[in-house]
């Protein structure tokens, strides 16, 4: 393996560690907690306590708890798997402004996951929603999803540079790549070693 590519590759795996958002509600932290634990314990318990928690607040209109519980029925986390109440609380949610709750949705209509049928130009626009809040996920996946439904391998690699200045792991990944190849910028070891 090139150094560079070792260098970036075990960058990737440790900005992968599950670590709480910037901003995260109550809810997303105990979730985020419960995921530790499930990976130390592989114990699927360990989401039942922070969805009886966290169900009733989402029905109050509480979008940290809207974003939870939708990402928590769409995984299966803490109850059985259901993608229209997925769909339904992660929607209230990113209408909300939710910037993770958007790429949820903007996931959903990439994918074609039911009951959302595939649709690039909704996903694109989901993504967008997100970017502009300076989501780094959000440019991540706006640049993969323009690449891939408009196949515009600049602006991909102009979203995919500005996550990865956010310290988006995959997306440094994906933009060492790029300078590597010199297929969507012009090649440069330098930057590639990022």
């Amino acid at each position: 393996m090139r150094p560079v590519i070792g260098r970036l590759l075990a960058a990737a795996l440790v900005g992968m560690v599950v670590t709480p958002a910037i901003g995260a509600g109550p809810c997303e932290q105990a979730f985020e907690k419960a995921e530790i634990a499930y990976v130390k314990n592989w114990n699927d318990s360990v989401y039942t306590p922070v969805f009886e928690r966290c169900k009733p607040l989402a029905d109050n209109d509480s979008v940290d708890a809207q974003y939870t519980i939708g990402v928590m029925y769409l995984y299966g986390r803490g109850t059985k798997e259901n993608n229209k109440a997925a769909v339904r609380y992660l929607m209230a949610a990113a209408e909300k402004n939710h910037p993770r709750a958007q790429t949820e949705i903007g996931n959903m209509y990439e994918n074609g996951v039911k009951p959302i049928r595939k649709d690039g130009d909704k996903a694109i626009m989901w993504y967008q929603r997100a970017a502009a809040q300076g989501d780094a996920e959000g440019h991540y996946l706006l640049g993969l999803a323009i690449n891939w439904f408009k196949g515009d391998s600049k602006l991909q690699a102009k979203h995919v540079r500005i996550a990865a200045l956010k310290n988006h792991a995959k997306a440094q990944w994906a933009l060492a790549e790029e300078y590597t190849s010199g297929k969507a910028v012009k090649r440069d070891l330098a930057c590639a070693r990022f």
